[in-house]
């Protein structure tokens, strides 16, 4: 992405350098480095602003994209947690092993 394209982006949004690096999570100044072209804009932060312009309401409601999150990962992975913990816990999961023998 050339620094034009990035900074027609952002304005395209309706975006500040502020709002965006808010957005974004990086310092202000790091977005001015980015139109300036002295910073290569990384491929996630590229990725995120093809998704910003895609589905707007990631900038109005910034919560949407925590929700998202927790349903989409977190919700699965604490299950998958769960589930394995009690499976380590069940009797029945447990096999018999002989013991080792005692090296002299």
């Amino acid at each position: 992405m050339t620094p034009e394209e990035f900074k027609s982006i952002r304005k395209n949004l309706g975006l500040t350098q502020e709002t965006l690096s808010d957005a974004l999570g990086k310092h202000t100044r790091t977005i001015q480095r980015y139109e300036k072209g002295e910073l290569m804009v990384p491929p996630s932060v590229e990725k995120m602003l093809y998704l910003m312009r895609a589905h707007r309401k990631i900038i109005e409601r910034p919560d949407i994209i925590e929700n998202e999150i927790q349903k989409s990962f977190m919700k699965p992975l604490n299950e998958l947690n769960e589930a394995s913990q009690t499976a380590s816990t069940d009797p029945q999961n447990y096999v018999d092993t002989p013991a080792q023998p005692e090296t002299p």
